[in-house]
């Protein structure tokens, strides 16, 4: 999770506080975006460019209306946690990439099932200067083991005017591979053995299915 995390940030940070004209509230035409390994499907408006993507994850960014999303897959490590301990990880993570953070609000969501939201404001610093930023973290608890983040970012000036914006585009997440394909990605990922306490992965079929 701090890999992916990171790139998300750095690449926000580099591109969100740009000098441009602010836009009017309102994503417009959606389409639907499938990751080829990672298992999800999300609408995502039509102007935004996908400005990185990998085995795990993909960033997306508006120039018109300044603000990034990242959605981030963790298969393996912290399955221990429950909800609220993944929430306190994050803001551990953004306490590390950001100066100032505070936490605005840690709490269940229903957005999706087995859902958990983290809303933390920040300052970055750019080349432009510093800026404050709001980010909103959808942490979805798929399977024990299979976890999504979805983080939202604006500048903290105009965060409230996308807030319903954002929950309705995390309202169109969905996961359409199995579970079992998605528990592979970690030894695709290099991992010589799976963690402790995950299921084994022998051909098509998963210790306890």
């Amino acid at each position: 999770m701090r890999k992916n995390l990171s790139c998300g940030l750095l690449l926000l940070a580099v591109a969100l506080f740009f000098a441009g004209c602010k836009q009017q509230y309102g994503f417009g035409k959606t389409v639907i975006y499938d990751h080829p390994s990672a298992g999800f499907s999300v609408q995502v408006p039509a102007s935004w460019e996908k400005v990185m993507e990998d085995k795990t994850s993909v960033a997306f960014y508006s120039y018109e209306h300044r603000v990034a999303f990242n959605i981030l897959l963790e298969v393996g490590g912290l399955g221990y946690y429950d909800l609220e301990g993944l929430g306190e990880e994050v803001v551990k993570h953004f306490k590390q990439e950001l100066e100032d953070v505070k936490v605005i609000e840690q709490s269940n969501s229903n957005v999706q099932p087995d859902t958990y939201r983290v809303i933390l404001q920040g300052r970055v610093k750019s080349e432009n200067g510093n800026g404050e930023i709001i980010s909103k973290v959808f942490i979805i608890d798929y399977d024990p083991g299979i976890r999504y983040y979805l983080v939202f970012t604006a500048e903290a000036d105009d965060y409230y005017g996308w807030d319903y914006e954002f929950e309705d585009l995390a309202k169109t997440f969905t996961v359409y591979k199995d579970k079992r394909d998605i528990y592979k990605l970690i030894q695709e990922l290099g991992a010589k053995e799976l963690p402790e306490g995950h299921p084994e992965i022998s051909g098509d079929q998963r210790e306890g299915d």
